[in-house]
């Protein structure tokens, strides 16, 4: 009977070398560097709700950009992400400071006029009164004009309750 020592010799046992150590210290350390970028400038939200369909639905994930609003503000049309009430919404822009503001049988009109919309909207029976939009502050509606107006499907809100804006969607 061989002795154990004489079939396993330290020199038949490799185990990862310094190199191969090495190259995947430096794999794991650049990704943990890119996810603390990813995560300075980028947001993940899930999408919860049927507020904003046929745009978006529940369980869609939405990246927001948190810079895209330090040199510029939202526009018309923009989906944003904003904090409302201890929530997060997912919510399209439609009025601007300064402007007036109504929505009847789901229909925006801005100024008295209905903006043109490159957007899908789905239509249905929300009812807001008119209003003028104070300074630095934006009114934000979800796409689904169906849902009952006592859930949260618009809402006004400053520049500093905006998070960012959505910058892509995955949708499942």
């Amino acid at each position: 009977m061989k002795q154990l020592g004489s079939i396993l010799r330290p020199s038949s046992i490799t185990l990862a070398g310094p190199i191969r150590w090495n190259r995947w210290l430096i794999v794991g350390l650049a990704a943990v560097f890119i996810a603390a970028l990813f995560s300075i400038r980028y947001r993940l939200v899930w999408v919860v709700g049927n507020s904003m369909r046929p745009s978006l639905r529940t369980g869609d994930l939405v990246v927001v950009d948190k810079f895209a609003y330090r040199h510029q503000s939202p526009s018309r049309g923009d989906l944003v992400v904003a904090r409302y009430r201890g929530e997060l919404l997912v919510k399209r822009v439609m009025g601007l400071p300064g402007e007036r503001i109504e929505v009847r049988h789901g229909l925006v009109e801005i100024d008295g006029v209905r903006p043109v919309a490159n957007f899908e909207v789905e239509p249905g029976w929300l009812d807001i009164a008119p209003g003028i939009l104070m300074n630095d502050r934006y009114a934000i509606l979800g796409d689904n004009r169906s849902i009952d107006a006592s859930s949260f499907i618009h809402a006004v809100v400053s520049s500093s309750q905006i998070v960012g804006k959505v910058a892509w969607a995955v949708k499942w």
